[in-house]
């Protein structure tokens, strides 16, 4: 029997073959993978709402303008977090990035100034089961990529399928680059 080898802290992206499912195009964050299964984020999806439209509580100025990003089609009322930040010494992730749901944690890290730190608000989340991801890549469905606050953070969203696959290398930008209907061609 082989092994289990989490890939907690990388990127998931759609390997082409999710096209006409929620998950076409998306990377997801992986935020726990374990034998009990794995959830993640995905960072790529803008809802187009801010955080002030659907949050029911008072926000400061800061975490209303915020865009909301729809992380997955699991519980999408529910509100959870991907927080880095350089003076981060104990995350629960990867080293530098934190993840949290609770509205008071979103507070507490918008009411302390920090010049490194970044924030990205999702309602929702995907899931798998136990056994269920490790499926889906052997199938692949998905190709993993490591991981990068880069990514989360510093490169426009709707472009970072593309943009990531095009890094990985000629044949994964074959893909990137496919058009979404080739009988239009």
């Amino acid at each position: 029997m082989e092994e289990f080898r989490s890939h907690k802290g990388q990127y998931l992206l759609d390997s082409g073959k999710l096209t006409g499912s929620f998950f076409e195009k998306t990377v997801i964050f992986l935020c726990q993978h374990d034998e009990k299964g794995a959830f993640g984020f995905v960072v790529n999806r803008p809802s187009g709402a801010r955080l002030g439209n659907v949050v029911d509580m008072s926000l400061p100025g800061t975490l209303s303008e915020m865009e909301l990003f729809l992380g997955g089609p699991v519980q999408t009322e529910i509100l959870s977090y991907l927080h880095a930040d350089t003076s981060l010494m104990q995350t629960n992730i990867v080293p530098g990035i934190e993840f949290g749901n609770s509205v008071e944690g979103l507070m507490e890290i918008a009411s302390n100034f920090s010049p490194s730190r970044n924030l990205k608000v999702f309602g929702g989340y995907a899931g798998w089961g136990p056994g269920q991801l490790e499926a889906e890549l052997e199938q692949g469905a998905w190709f993993l990529h490591r991981s990068s606050t880069d990514y989360l953070f510093s490169y426009p969203s709707r472009d970072l399928w593309a943009m990531i696959l095009c890094e990985m290398g000629p044949q994964y930008r074959l893909i990137a680059q496919a058009p979404d209907n080739p009988s239009l061609n």
